[in-house]
């Protein structure tokens, strides 16, 4: 891996296991692709594998056709019915009192190797991931959602990620745990006699430290993530970095970066 690799991709291949030495920080040493369920296991509760890699943005299928088809299945009502029980799970712990959450807009974002051989019907083939952004009593939120397909063409497994608009909600689940775990401890510690905390939201902050290389993401930069501590409402400074190989190391760390995440302060 060279510091040429986007930042999303260089995330997405770490492997190694969260520090939890020190719940504000961890390292990640990127070892290769990551490792998720194997493929074709059912999670528990129709939930998809985790993604094993964050690929490059494509279209939603690989022809007009095939474009078409899966047009069809998202507006199909089957898929209506899915989207509407995903998030109604992804916002069971984060709505709080709010009773009115509203969908707002949203679609796919992302898609790797679809097939759909039936218009309107679920693909038999392939992942997807689609970003929509409710309203939640007023304040908007934006959940990123994984789909499955499943080869008898029943309806798609799914994951919900990390929501708001953080940078690693591509990455693969266990690090996004990682992530929320680091930012829900920091939140916690900060109140007296609480000891449960509920990540509400993500937003990306501004970027720290450029790439050397032209073009390329920034190497380092903030986030504010949104925790409810007990019944204080916290928002927390993450910080993520890439570090690139140091200059005349041999072995996989002349080749291979870190990434970087840390709980900074908290509010």
């Amino acid at each position: 891996m060279t510091r040429k690799t986007s930042v999303s991709a260089a995330v997405a291949m770490a492997l190694a296991a969260i520090l939890l030495s020190d719940p504000a920080a961890a390292q990640f040493q990127p070892q290769g692709p990551a490792q998720g369920q194997p493929q074709g296991q059912k999670s528990p509760q129709g939930q998809a594998p985790a993604p094993k890699a964050q690929q490059p943005a494509q279209p939603p299928a690989q022809s007009p056709q095939q474009n078409e088809f899966f047009m069809q299945y998202l507006k199909s009502q089957g898929h209506k019915d899915l989207l509407q029980k995903v998030l109604r799970e992804a916002e069971a712990t984060r709505r709080g009192t709010c009773n009115a959450i509203t969908v707002k807009q949203g679609g796919p974002v992302d898609s790797i190797g679809l097939h759909v051989p039936t218009p309107g019907l679920p693909p038999t083939a392939g992942r997807w991931r689609e970003r929509w952004t409710i309203d939640r009593c007023g304040k908007e939120v934006t959940h990123n959602i994984w789909f499955e397909s499943r080869p008898d063409q029943s309806p798609p497994m799914f994951i919900s990620l990390l929501p708001g608009s953080t940078r690693t909600s591509g990455v693969p689940v266990q690090l996004q745990e990682g992530f929320a775990r680091m930012a829900m401890h920091k939140a916690v510690v900060s109140v007296p006699n609480c000891k449960e905390g509920v990540l509400l939201n993500t937003e990306m902050g501004r970027e720290l430290r450029q790439s050397a290389v032209k073009g390329a993401p920034a190497e380092q930069w903030d986030e504010t993530w949104e925790v409810r501590a007990c019944s204080a409402i916290k928002k927390v400074r993450m910080i993520f970095e890439i570090v690139p190989p140091k200059p005349g190391a041999t072995g996989p760390d002349a080749t291979q970066a870190r990434f970087v995440a840390k709980a900074d302060t908290v509010k």
